[in-house]
């Protein structure tokens, strides 16, 4: 990792924050990133962070917009386009953020993941009614989330009771 250290500062010698160190170093190392045990260690620890902010009153964690897990998981998604979701410490991230209130940056990101390989039209929508029922026991807000009220709406009319 040292070595990946000196090419980043030698690429961009005014590198800030950790962040920044992060996102250099995955881009350096491309999709091998997985196999490094560093690298991994420093996920656990975002995933570790988030865990260990406060909660709000629905027992959201509370994080910023700009929070380095965020931007982050945002970069490493962007890294991997439509093959994130088969890695598992991506997964964990996105969990975790889904439990925050920057929920809304994953939460179609997972939801397009999770109906990905359904190949007809009742998979997906019992998929959808899994989604709708996970997002909603996370956060009874979620309820204003357009896919949710929608499938709502269409399909489980007999769940949209407690939110009339």
């Amino acid at each position: 990792l040292d070595a990946y250290a000196t090419r980043i500062a030698a690429k961009n010698p005014n590198w800030k924050s950790d962040f920044d160190y992060w996102k250099d170093l995955y881009g350096i190392i491309g999709e091998a990133w997985q196999n490094v045990t560093p690298i991994h260690d420093h996920l656990k620890s975002l995933i570790s962070v988030v865990k260990s902010q406060n909660t709000d009153s629905e027992g959201l964690y509370i994080i910023d917009s700009d929070h380095p897990t965020l931007l982050t998981l945002e970069h490493l998604i962007r890294l991997h386009k439509n093959k994130w979701h088969e890695i598992a410490i991506i997964n964990e991230l996105v969990e975790v953020i889904l439990r925050s209130r920057q929920s809304k940056a994953v939460v179609f990101l997972w939801l397009v993941a999770r109906e990905k390989n359904c190949k007809k039209r009742k998979e997906q929508k019992m998929k959808r009614d899994e989604s709708v029922s996970t997002v909603l026991s996370i956060s009874q807000s979620a309820i204003h989330l357009r896919f949710v009220w929608g499938h709502l709406l269409r399909w489980r009319q007999d769940k949209l009771t407690p939110y009339i």
